[in-house]
């Protein structure tokens, strides 16, 4: 008993600590939390762990109630996703309005500071914008924003992430330009969230771009070791991070939004299940990563900035699909069993350590135990009194 109310001073101590400093009106460091595993986090310990390493924004790709319980009054920044196969299947508004009710106005009351809303998820993805195309997003989004308004829900934003494949292929930033074949539906939906406060959402996988443009793979690390870097006029590139960063501006500014807001939605290194795909890789990146962030230097485009970023991700999902590799299911930063892969030092102090066990998996795992171990007890007695 002793142990249990340390441990709950403990956590009230961290709460408040965090509660102090409040939602970050800048730039933050965040994480995504994919839940499509066989075993599962507890979420109340998933919020002590963002607390204790004072990650202040959490993206939930699976908006369970439970979950959000656990986040209400923690000032934690919560992102939920409203899935296109659930918007698709929609027969009518009262479906939407019902969900951002449930998910959304009843969580605000009770204490949970959202973010963002996402409509939707990477809808001109290039492998799938053919042949199971998420069609006319800004029609969802706009019954979105609409559902919103009417619980006066007016301050939070709505927008939608993309993947990288939305440019073209370049040699060098100042070439950056949209897809032909989604300009017009992109430059649609730009119009939107740039009318309404939405920001650019771009999903940045340094492991997958390095081979689809073809170069060097240390270019994917921040500390490059290699010689290979890009010159675009008076701007030097020596990691692929700012080089597509930069792309995109100019992609951006060629059709009138230089000046949007640009969020990294998704970014990280898996640990398996692709070329270069390890521990080892997975801690230099995240290592360089985050020293990065801590020196905001933004990029030559957009120097001296501080970038948002959402990390990729927080455990490993081993029920992900596979239709785009084994990689998917290698993302977490911990195992499954609530072990770390690697150090990582979140608050950016470049401290050569290895992050808190998720010690609630053990919890909940002994209290299955017991509970097997009583029940099998009452049983053993029923049979003997028989």
């Amino acid at each position: 008993m002793y142990k249990i109310i340390s441990s709950l001073w403990i956590y009230l101590f961290m709460l408040l600590i965090f509660l102090s400093s409040g939602i970050h009106v800048g730039a933050y460091l965040a994480v995504n939390w994919g839940r499509m595993s066989t075993q599962k986090f507890v979420p109340s310990m998933v919020v002590d762990l963002l607390l204790q390493n004072r990650i202040s924004g959490l993206r939930i790709f699976q908006p369970s109630f439970n979950v959000l319980d656990a986040l209400a009054d923690t000032n934690i920044g919560v992102i939920i996703t409203i899935q296109a196969r659930f918007l698709q299947a929609m027969k009518e508004k009262k479906q939407l309005d019902d969900f951002i009710y449930d998910r959304v106005k009843q969580y605000i009351d009770k204490g949970v500071k959202f973010r963002y809303l996402y409509v939707g998820n990477e809808p001109f993805l290039k492998s799938l914008y053919k042949r199971d195309r998420f069609n006319n997003i800004v029609h969802f989004l706009n019954m979105t924003r609409d559902s919103l308004d009417g619980f006066n829900l007016r301050d939070l934003k709505v927008t939608t992430p993309h993947f990288t494949d939305v440019l073209i292929k370049v040699n060098k930033p100042s070439e950056g330009d949209f897809r032909e074949d989604i300009k017009d539906e992109m430059i649609e939906f730009l119009d939107y969230i740039n009318k309404t406060g939405g920001p650019f959402v771009i999903n940045v996988f340094p492991i997958y771009t390095i081979y689809r443009y073809g170069f060097d793979a240390d270019f994917a690390f921040f500390d490059n070791k290699s010689k290979f870097k890009i010159i675009d006029g008076n701007n030097t590139y020596n990691n692929v991070f700012t080089f597509i960063y930069d792309t995109l501006v100019c992609a951006l500014t060629k059709v009138g939004y230089g000046d949007m807001e640009i969020i990294i939605g998704q970014i990280g290194w898996p640990t398996d299940g692709y070329i270069g795909a390890n521990v080892e890789n997975a801690e230099r990146f995240y290592r360089g990563l985050l020293k990065y962030i801590a020196r905001k230097e933004g990029t030559p485009l957009r120097p001296n900035r501080d970038i948002s970023m959402y990390l990729q991700s927080l455990t490993d999902e081993n029920k992900n699909e596979l239709e785009y590799g084994p990689y998917q299911r290698h993302w977490g930063i911990y195992k499954l069993d609530g072990q770390p892969k690697y150090k990582i030092d979140f608050t950016m102090q470049d401290r050569d350590i290895k992050p808190s066990v998720a010690k609630a998996i053990y919890i909940h795992i002994l209290y299955v135990y017991i509970y097997i171990l009583n029940r099998y007890s009452a049983v053993a007695k029923q049979m003997v009194c028989v």
